[in-house]
C-alpha cells in the first residue's frame, strides 16, 4: 500500500507542476472585454430648410447634418439599440408610414404600407421588434412588428388614443400615454403583449411622453401639473414624481434619456421657438444645443457600444 500511495503522490506533484508552468499560464485565454455603453450622436427633426427633415448632431450640438431631403415631412426619429439604424416616419407616400435608414441617411426603406398614419416607432432592447402607434377611426392603437416590417400585431384595442409607446430595458414592459380614463393624457404601462395594463398617473393634468430609464428604475415624462409643461421623473410604480426642469417661463417636453442614463434631452421654447436642450439626469446643467429660428424637436440619443 505504501508503494501505491507514493506513486500516486508522485503523479499528483507532476500534474501540479505542469499546471503552474509559465508557458501553460500564458496559453490560457484572455477574458473578453465587456462592452461599455456610451452616448453617441443626437438625431432630431427640424423645419429649418422649409419642411420637417431628419438631422443629426454631436452631443454638444455641433456638426448638425441633414440626413433626409424630401418634399414631404420626415419626423419622430429613433436609433436602433446597436446605434447603426434610424427608424422614422414620413408622409412621402401619402400618409405617415415607418421607414428605416442607416445613420448617415442612406438606404431609406419603407417598413409599413397601410392607409392609416403610423407614428412614434421605438425599437425593442434586442432590436428585433418595433412598437408604434397607428391611427384608427376612433383614435390610435399600439402595434408591434418585426424590425423588418413583417408580422404586425395589434396590442391595444379601445376607442381612445394610445400613443408614444416605448420599451422597458428588459423588453418585458411598454410605457405609453393614453386618454382611456381622462380626456387628458395619463401615463400607463403594460406587458409587451398588451396585457397587464397599469395606470401610473391620475390627475386632471396632462402627463405624457413617458420613457424608462436605461436601468429600468425610473420613468421620465412631461407634465403640465405645475402650470406649464415640465420634465419630470417618477418611480416605475408612479410614486415620487420630481420636477427636473423647473422652468416657470415656457413649456418643456419631448424628453428622452441618454444611452447611459446620465443625461436627458428635451425640447423647450425658452428663447421664442422650440429648441433642443440637454441636462444632467438630476436636472442640473441645462444647456441649449440648437440655436436657430426654426422648430427643432423630437430628439433621441444614439447608443454606442465600445
Amino acid at each position: 500500500m505504501y508503494a501505491f500511495t507514493k506513486t500516486r503522490l508522485t503523479i499528483v506533484i507532476a500534474l501540479l507542476t505542469t499546471l503552474v508552468t509559465p508557458s501553460v499560464l500564458m496559453a490560457r485565454p484572455i477574458p473578453t472585454q465587456i462592452p461599455v455603453l456610451s452616448n453617441g450622436k443626437i438625431v432630431f427633426q427640424s423645419d429649418r430648410d422649409g419642411n420637417r427633415e431628419i438631422y443629426i448632431m454631436a452631443p454638444d450640438g455641433s456638426n448638425q447634418t441633414r440626413l433626409t431631403n424630401h418634399a414631404a415631412a420626415d419626423v419622430t426619429p429613433v436609433f436602433s439599440p446597436d446605434g447603426t439604424k434610424i427608424a422614422f416616419c414620413s408622409d412621402r407616400d401619402g400618409n405617415f408610414e415607418i421607414y428605416l435608414m442607416n445613420v448617415d441617411g442612406t438606404d431609406q426603406t419603407r417598413l409599413t404600407t397601410t392607409p392609416q398614419n403610423e407614428l412614434w416607432p421605438a425599437f425593442s432592447p434586442d432590436g428585433t421588434k418595433i412598437v408604434f402607434n397607428r391611427g384608427t377611426g376612433n383614435g390610435s392603437e399600439i402595434f408591434v412588428m418585426n424590425a423588418n416590417g413583417t408580422n404586425t400585431i395589434q396590442i391595444t384595442a379601445n376607442s381612445f388614443a394610445d400613443d408614444e409607446p416605448r420599451w422597458s430595458p428588459d423588453g418585458m414592459r411598454i410605457v405609453f400615454q393614453s386618454t382611456r380614463h381622462n380626456p387628458n393624457y395619463e401615463i400607463y404601462v403594460m406587458n409587451a403583449d398588451g396585457t397587464g395594463v397599469d395606470r401610473l398617473t391620475n390627475n386632471n393634468f396632462v402627463d405624457a411622453v413617458g420613457s424608462f430609464s436605461p436601468d429600468g428604475s425610473k420613468i421620465l415624462f412631461s407634465s403640465n401639473r405645475s402650470g406649464n409643461y415640465e420634465i419630470m421623473v417618477m418611480n416605475i410604480d408612479g410614486t415620487n414624481p420630481i420636477n427636473l426642469s423647473s422652468s416657470t417661463m415656457t413649456s418643456d417636453a419631448s424628453c428622452r434619456w441618454s444611452a447611459d442614463g446620465t443625461k436627458i434631452i428635451f425640447v423647450a421654447a425658452r428663447d421664442g421657438n422650440a429648441e433642443i436642450y440637454s441636462m444632467n439626469a438630476d436636472g442640473l446643467l441645462q444647456t441649449r444645443l440648437t440655436v436657430l429660428t426654426s422648430v427643432d424637436e423630437n430628439p433621441a440619443w444614439q447608443p454606442v457600444w465600445q
